[in-house]
């Protein structure tokens, strides 16, 4: 069957028309050239607008060449001279040198121009907006150009959160103001291993989360429950203990290796800082970056040597193999992209007791002599210095192959170490946007 042909709307000057879409840029440019009676130079030389409908109501998208494949049928193109911008912005100061956004701030204009700001690696965007108009409307473009559900990001502007009823004009943004997108993160794969070497008949472990993450996905099913003022969230297995380490379920009856819980971080208005000198820190999962800042060891490895070294930081922390097996292979194809981007890998680990204060890991019915949390964060990180990948690697003390990471944690290693007690040992980690440091 025929294809349809595909058409779009071109205003310049007051003028618009409705044309079958050009297949390239190149074409664009020739029909704006000859339709509108400009030289190629000067078509080339507009700023062009893209907005997803031809309502003249939805949010306008400065764009290039590198776009045009994403250009929709029945869109608009708005293109714009130099000269208009110029005359608009007349006797009101240069251009930000911050955010390359022309600092406009006279009132008459009923349009603004302002800066997304997105998580990498998305680049910012820049928006010419009416004042009046919703913000829903720009969330659901943003909701298309990253490829994220709504409910997995959140806008701001000065630390407030913006709401899908807002104006530009209600929150007080103006012309050449910054609008912050923070993604929502989540938890993978805690798994929570019971360790003895004699049977036990029943043991309840329940994870209770502060309000800064919800769970997402539990396994074995169990029932969630909330607090009265929704502060913490519950959830609550009870289960035999074999010495092999097979649990079985007593509301079931069925068996698992492990207890497995998944959380997503909410996105607060007003994260939780953590600093070099707070002596009571806990891990706000919707703003794990904090364990980045320098007063917290972190690590950059390369991809084709991270397999081996964070293998013998897993065994330092009395991971048995088939532990550190499934931990490096479900983080795998993670650490796959963050290379395919020509990053290094960068990680660290969240102090247990950082850790306990966000989620709290209870168990009744036995008294483990020692309880490891072992709850990695990494993201992509742009290469330092580059190597030869061919030559011998020899790490050095800023690469982190000193550290002690069970000290960093805070974990019993003795007591960990002792097979003849009964033991409880939790991994899991956090992928985060792309580290800067």
């Amino acid at each position: 069957m025929q294809r349809p042909q595909e058409f779009i709307g071109v205003s310049y000057a007051g003028r618009g028309i409705y044309v079958k879409k050009p297949p390239t840029w190149d074409d664009l440019l020739r029909t704006v050239s000859q339709r509108f009676q400009l030289s190629y130079a000067a078509a080339a030389s507009l700023r062009a607008l893209y907005s997803s409908d031809m309502s003249g109501t939805s949010p306008r998208w400065e764009m290039d060449a590198s776009a045009w494949a994403g250009v929709k049928p029945d869109s608009s193109i708005y293109l714009e001279s130099d000269e208009s911008v110029k005359e608009e912005a007349e006797d009101t100061g240069p251009p930000d040198e911050n955010t390359g956004i022309l600092d406009v701030r006279n009132r008459i204009h009923d349009r603004i121009n302002v800066a997304i700001m997105a998580f990498e690696p998305n680049p910012t965007l820049y928006l010419a907006v009416k004042r009046t108009l919703r913000f829903e409307k720009v969330m659901c473009c943003l909701s298309e150009r990253l490829d994220l559900p709504l409910q997995d990001f959140r806008c701001f502007h000065g630390g407030h959160r913006l709401q899908p009823n807002d104006t530009f004009d209600s929150v007080g943004i103006e012309d050449g103001d910054i609008i912050e997108v923070r993604r929502r993160v989540q938890g993978g794969k805690p798994a929570i291993y019971l360790l003895s070497s004699v049977s036990l008949q029943v043991v309840k472990v329940s994870v209770i989360l502060r309000p800064e993450w919800d769970f997402s996905v539990l396994y074995p099913f169990a029932p969630m429950t909330k607090s009265v003022n929704n502060s913490t969230s519950t959830v609550s297995w009870t289960v035999s203990v074999q010495p092999d380490g097979t649990l079985t379920h007593h509301s079931t009856g069925r068996q698992s290796s492990y207890l497995f819980w998944e959380a997503r971080g909410l996105l607060s208005s007003t994260p939780r800082l953590l600093s070099a000198g707070h002596h009571d820190p806990a891990f706000d999962p919707s703003n794990p970056m904090v364990f980045f800042e320098p007063w917290h060891v972190s690590v950059a490895v390369p991809f084709d040597r991270l397999e081996p070294y964070l293998d013998s930081i897993l065994q330092s922390l009395t991971l048995t193999p088939a532990m550190r097996t499934e931990f490096i292979v479900y983080w795998l194809p993670s650490f796959q992209r963050i290379r395919d981007k020509g990053q290094d890998i960068r990680f660290t680990f969240v102090p247990q007791e950082a850790f306990n204060k966000a989620a709290e890991l209870k168990i009744e019915g036995a008294i483990p002599k020692a309880v490891a949390r072992v709850f990695m964060l990494f993201g992509g990180v742009e290469n330092q210095e580059p190597r030869d990948l061919d030559a011998d690697y020899q790490p050095g003390n800023e690469d982190g192959y000193d550290i002690d990471w069970p000290g960093v944690i805070g974990l019993d290693i003795w007591g960990m170490k002792d097979e003849a007690a009964f033991r409880v040992l939790e991994w899991g980690g956090m992928e985060v946007p792309t580290v800067f440091y």
